[in-house]
């Protein structure tokens, strides 16, 4: 219980910025822990707990979306941690737009570099990530790079159109 407490909320926050409604994330994230506890025994206390997580329901995500005959369209908040000056009208509007700019580039973007950058704003270290994408390190900084330049280059092409 401690555990599910701990992780389901950054696990389910990520399930749905990588395009999944809430309730599939929902859903998702109780089949990821029923697989924790049914593969305890596989676990490798030479990575993290938090990887091997994210590891499971990225799979489970990616084995649903196959099954998915239809196109994911619910809106979700990209930020899960709100600011204190969330009360300022100003604030709250910039935020909004960016948000919704940020989500459009990643929607865009191939399905490997959204979640690239979702685990690397999910706060998981190199290993974490590629770990739980099923890539090398190496591979991993390669695919986080180009996504990060793509985001750069639309936003400067953005800046320059304003």
């Amino acid at each position: 219980m401690i555990l599910f407490e701990k992780y389901s909320p950054r696990i389910l926050g990520y399930l749905m910025r990588n395009g999944a409604s809430r309730v599939e994330a929902e859903e998702i994230v109780q089949e990821a822990f029923l697989r924790v506890w049914s593969e305890r025994r596989r676990f490798r206390p030479t990575g993290t707990f938090q990887a091997w997580l994210y590891t499971i329901a990225s799979h489970i995500l990616i084995n649903e979306r196959k099954r998915w005959s239809r196109e994911i369209t619910d809106e979700q908040q990209m930020l899960s941690h709100p600011e204190k000056s969330d009360n300022d009208p100003f604030y709250r509007v910039s935020l909004s737009q960016t948000v919704g700019r940020v989500k459009g580039v990643l929607e865009q973007m191939k399905q490997e570099y959204r979640m690239a950058v979702l685990l690397a704003a999910e706060g998981l270290s190199y290993q974490e990530a590629a770990r739980a994408m099923g890539l090398s390190v190496s591979a991993y900084k390669t695919v986080l790079f180009r996504a990060r330049g793509l985001l750069r280059s639309h936003f400067a092409e953005a800046g320059r159109k304003e």
